[in-house]
Protein backbone atom coordinates (compact mmCIF):
# COMPACT_ATOMS: atom_id res chain seq x y z
CA UNK A 1 0.00 0.00 0.00
CA UNK A 2 1.24 3.50 -0.71
CA UNK A 3 3.28 4.30 2.22
CA UNK A 4 1.27 8.40 2.16
CA UNK A 5 -2.28 7.07 2.07
CA UNK A 6 -1.35 4.13 4.92
CA UNK A 7 0.08 7.71 7.01
CA UNK A 8 -3.21 9.44 6.50
CA UNK A 9 -5.16 6.35 7.19
CA UNK A 10 -3.29 5.90 10.84
CA UNK A 11 -3.68 9.85 11.13
CA UNK A 12 -7.55 9.85 10.61
CA UNK A 13 -7.77 6.64 12.82
CA UNK A 14 -5.13 5.81 14.67
CA UNK A 15 -6.65 2.99 16.74
CA UNK A 16 -5.92 0.70 13.60
CA UNK A 17 -1.71 0.63 14.28
CA UNK A 18 -2.68 -1.30 17.47
CA UNK A 19 -5.05 -3.47 15.30
CA UNK A 20 -2.22 -4.07 13.02
CA UNK A 21 0.38 -4.53 14.53
CA UNK A 22 -1.19 -7.20 16.96
CA UNK A 23 -1.74 -8.95 13.46
CA UNK A 24 1.73 -8.25 12.02
CA UNK A 25 1.09 -5.84 9.65
CA UNK A 26 2.54 -2.80 8.21
CA UNK A 27 1.85 -0.87 5.01
CA UNK A 28 3.96 -2.59 2.90
CA UNK A 29 1.84 -5.87 3.50
CA UNK A 30 -1.87 -4.52 3.21
CA UNK A 31 -3.47 -4.51 -0.46
CA UNK A 32 -5.39 -1.19 0.57
CA UNK A 33 -7.46 -0.15 3.16
CA UNK A 34 -11.36 1.48 2.44
CA UNK A 35 -13.49 3.55 4.79
CA UNK A 36 -17.58 2.77 4.80
CA UNK A 37 -20.64 2.92 6.87
CA UNK A 38 -21.98 0.28 8.60
CA UNK A 39 -25.33 -1.03 7.62
CA UNK A 40 -27.34 -3.90 8.27
CA UNK A 41 -25.40 -6.59 6.21
CA UNK A 42 -22.61 -5.74 8.00
CA UNK A 43 -24.19 -7.12 11.27
CA UNK A 44 -25.26 -10.39 10.19
CA UNK A 45 -21.79 -11.07 9.12
CA UNK A 46 -19.97 -14.08 10.67
CA UNK A 47 -16.44 -13.53 11.35
CA UNK A 48 -14.79 -16.82 10.37
CA UNK A 49 -11.41 -18.38 9.28
CA UNK A 50 -11.01 -21.29 6.75
CA UNK A 51 -8.32 -23.28 5.75
CA UNK A 52 -9.63 -26.38 2.34
CA UNK A 53 -6.47 -28.43 1.34
CA UNK A 54 -7.57 -29.74 -2.10
CA UNK A 55 -5.09 -32.16 -2.21
CA UNK A 56 -3.03 -32.06 -5.05
CA UNK A 57 -4.96 -28.25 -5.94
CA UNK A 58 -3.42 -27.21 -3.56
CA UNK A 59 -4.28 -25.23 -0.26
CA UNK A 60 -7.52 -22.19 -0.38
CA UNK A 61 -7.13 -20.04 3.01
CA UNK A 62 -8.56 -16.97 4.36
CA UNK A 63 -10.17 -15.07 7.26
CA UNK A 64 -12.42 -12.01 7.53
CA UNK A 65 -11.45 -10.98 10.78
CA UNK A 66 -13.27 -7.97 12.85
CA UNK A 67 -12.74 -5.57 16.03
CA UNK A 68 -14.90 -3.00 17.88
CA UNK A 69 -13.97 0.50 18.31
CA UNK A 70 -15.81 2.33 21.65
CA UNK A 71 -14.39 5.28 23.41
CA UNK A 72 -11.35 4.29 24.73
CA UNK A 73 -11.29 0.59 23.83
CA UNK A 74 -10.12 -2.05 20.62
CA UNK A 75 -11.37 -5.51 20.84
CA UNK A 76 -12.04 -8.48 18.73
CA UNK A 77 -14.90 -10.22 17.59
CA UNK A 78 -15.09 -13.87 18.40
CA UNK A 79 -14.59 -15.91 15.07
CA UNK A 80 -15.74 -19.30 14.12
CA UNK A 81 -13.54 -21.80 11.95
CA UNK A 82 -13.59 -24.60 9.50
CA UNK A 83 -11.00 -27.13 8.09
CA UNK A 84 -11.80 -29.61 5.26
CA UNK A 85 -9.09 -31.97 3.73
CA UNK A 86 -9.65 -33.46 0.70
CA UNK A 87 -10.22 -36.38 -0.57
CA UNK A 88 -10.68 -37.72 3.18
CA UNK A 89 -13.30 -35.22 3.83
CA UNK A 90 -12.15 -34.39 7.38
CA UNK A 91 -13.99 -31.56 8.81
CA UNK A 92 -13.15 -29.62 11.64
CA UNK A 93 -15.20 -26.46 13.10
CA UNK A 94 -15.94 -23.94 15.94
CA UNK A 95 -19.12 -21.73 15.24
CA UNK A 96 -19.48 -18.56 16.48
CA UNK A 97 -22.52 -15.78 16.85
CA UNK A 98 -22.56 -12.98 14.28
CA UNK A 99 -21.67 -9.11 14.75
CA UNK A 100 -25.22 -7.77 15.46
CA UNK A 101 -25.20 -10.61 17.85
CA UNK A 102 -22.03 -9.46 19.81
CA UNK A 103 -22.59 -5.94 19.70
CA UNK A 104 -25.72 -6.77 21.80
CA UNK A 105 -23.68 -8.92 24.31
CA UNK A 106 -21.17 -6.36 24.57
CA UNK A 107 -23.76 -3.31 25.38
CA UNK A 108 -21.67 -0.39 24.20
CA UNK A 109 -21.82 2.31 22.12
CA UNK A 110 -19.74 1.37 19.37
CA UNK A 111 -17.80 3.94 16.73
CA UNK A 112 -16.32 1.54 14.48
CA UNK A 113 -15.79 -1.77 13.39
CA UNK A 114 -12.61 -3.15 11.53
CA UNK A 115 -12.15 -6.00 9.32
CA UNK A 116 -9.27 -7.44 8.49
CA UNK A 117 -10.01 -9.62 4.87
CA UNK A 118 -7.91 -11.50 3.43
CA UNK A 119 -7.91 -14.90 0.93
CA UNK A 120 -5.04 -16.83 -1.31
CA UNK A 121 -4.45 -20.14 -2.47
CA UNK A 122 -1.14 -21.72 -1.54
CA UNK A 123 0.81 -20.23 -4.56
CA UNK A 124 -0.08 -16.71 -4.10
CA UNK A 125 0.92 -13.76 -1.99
CA UNK A 126 -0.88 -12.90 1.25
CA UNK A 127 -2.30 -9.11 1.25
CA UNK A 128 -5.35 -8.63 3.56
CA UNK A 129 -7.55 -5.57 2.92
CA UNK A 130 -8.85 -3.28 5.19
CA UNK A 131 -12.54 -1.77 5.56
CA UNK A 132 -13.08 0.47 8.42
CA UNK A 133 -16.72 0.77 9.21
CA UNK A 134 -18.36 3.92 10.87
CA UNK A 135 -20.90 2.99 12.89
CA UNK A 136 -22.36 7.06 13.92
CA UNK A 137 -25.50 7.48 12.59
CA UNK A 138 -27.11 3.35 12.31
CA UNK A 139 -28.85 2.66 14.59
CA UNK A 140 -27.35 -1.01 14.55
CA UNK A 141 -29.72 -2.17 17.80
CA UNK A 142 -32.94 -2.41 15.44
CA UNK A 143 -31.43 -4.73 13.56
CA UNK A 144 -29.50 -6.66 15.54
CA UNK A 145 -31.11 -10.09 16.65
CA UNK A 146 -29.44 -12.17 19.73
CA UNK A 147 -28.69 -15.56 18.08
CA UNK A 148 -27.43 -19.12 20.07
CA UNK A 149 -24.39 -20.51 18.22
CA UNK A 150 -25.67 -23.37 16.73
CA UNK A 151 -23.83 -27.01 17.28
CA UNK A 152 -23.25 -29.32 14.80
Amino acid sequence: MNQQKFAQMVREFPFITNILTTQGLSADRIGEIVVARGDRNLIEIEPSAWAHDAGEYGDHEGYRSFWFVTTGEVGKFKSSWYRSITPHGSRAEEDTTPIGSQLLSLNRDVQFIVEIHEEHWDWEDETPSIVIYKMGGFDWRSYARPEQVAHS
